[in-house]
């Protein structure tokens, strides 16, 4: 019986996952349907509908990788179950009913291409930053926004969002030993997301975040407040001054190069390179580029189109390998899921 068990079990564990993923797909999918129709009504859609048409069959063989690409890292213990931070229904309503109270606002921004918002100081962001980036209200600037925004994403990307910013764990997890000290910084960690799912690889490790936006900075800190081993920066990615060199074993950040000029992005690198061990690893994790997937170039390029993302445009055809390479950097490990990738380079 007990043999029965253990041959039986991967397959249990396997189907119960996929429902599980299914499920969430489904309900985001609901819900960007939902927005979708309200935007729509007042002539603007969340996507182009001839490409989503077109490149429907594809997109979905792509969701079902992902999704079993996820499955098999967890069953096969490369990470743990536990790194699932699914929402339940009710808190999934909530957030939804959230967001359609703020909607009219984004809606307004949207026709109007109004794209910048009210500094909260002259002097306390840079100007690329005081923006409404996805016509959010508040851009990164308010509380409101940040307690919306893992929902939006999520909404954005039909709940698979956390898989994409898992996508250099399984690297990590063979590369690293899960009981190590170790320390890790995330870089603009916006409500620390990464980190609330990379802290159940490395139980044992010291983390740092950082962002820009004092409002997710300290939504972060809400999510962290019961527990020991966080330390918490707010400031611009490429100023952590206050921060010792060689002083981390992995520096990581998520979907910030695409919402950063050029010459941050080169600046943050550098910045990584000098908090980063001589033996630690340093992370891109972003969008596809045109080059990854060059027949999905309609789909990436219309992204721009439907939500303010002044710097996406630049990103997508910035080549982060030479930049790396000349700044004395080795690219040890790339990793594609869906639209995310991520590079993960040694000095």
């Amino acid at each position: 019986m007990k043999v029965a068990v253990d041959i039986l079990k991967p397959h249990i564990q396997s189907s119960l996952y996929t429902l599980r993923a299914l499920k969430e797909v489904n309900d985001y999918v609901f819900q960007f349907g939902l927005l979708n129709r309200v935007s729509s009504f007042f002539d603007q859609p969340l996507r182009n509908p001839e490409l989503a048409k077109r490149y429907q069959k594809d997109l979905l063989n792509e969701v079902w990788k992902t999704i079993k690409w996820d499955r098999d890292n967890i069953i096969k213990g490369i990470y743990p179950a536990s790194v699932i931070k699914h929402r339940s229904l009710w808190q999934k309503t909530q957030g939804m009913v959230k967001i359609l109270m703020d909607y009219p606002q984004v809606i307004s921004r949207r026709k109007k291409n109004q794209t910048l918002i009210q500094k909260e100081s002259s002097d306390q962001f840079p100007d690329y930053f005081t923006r409404a980036f996805h016509f959010q209200s508040d851009g990164y600037l308010s509380k409101k926004s940040a307690e919306l925004y893992e929902q939006q994403v999520d909404i954005l990307f039909t709940g698979l969002s956390d898989i994409m910013r898992r996508s250099f764990f399984p690297f990590l997890a063979r590369s690293l030993p899960r009981d190590r000290h170790l320390n890790i910084l995330e870089m603009a960690c916006g409500t620390g997301r990464g980190t609330e799912m990379l802290r159940e690889v490395f139980p044992n490790a010291s983390f740092t975040l950082n962002d820009l936006s004092p409002h997710y900075l300290e939504y972060a800190k809400d999510k962290f407040k019961d527990l020991n081993g966080f330390k918490y920066i707010n400031g611009e990615a490429d100023k952590l001054n206050s921060l010792e060199d060689k002083s981390f074993d992995v520096t990581f950040h998520i979907y910030l190069f695409h919402e950063i000029p050029q010459e941050t992005r080169i600046a943050v690198l550098e910045e990584q390179i000098r908090l980063t061990k001589d033996d630690g690893f340093i992370i891109i994790c972003d969008s596809l580029q045109t080059r990854d997937r060059p027949e999905w170039k309609e789909v990436l390029e219309d992204f721009p189109k439907r939500y303010h993302e002044p710097f996406y445009r630049n990103f997508l055809e910035d080549d982060f390998k030479p930049m790396a390479s000349e700044l004395g950097l080795t690219l040890v490990h790339e990793q594609k899921v869906l639209l995310t990738k991520c590079l993960i380079f040694k000095k």
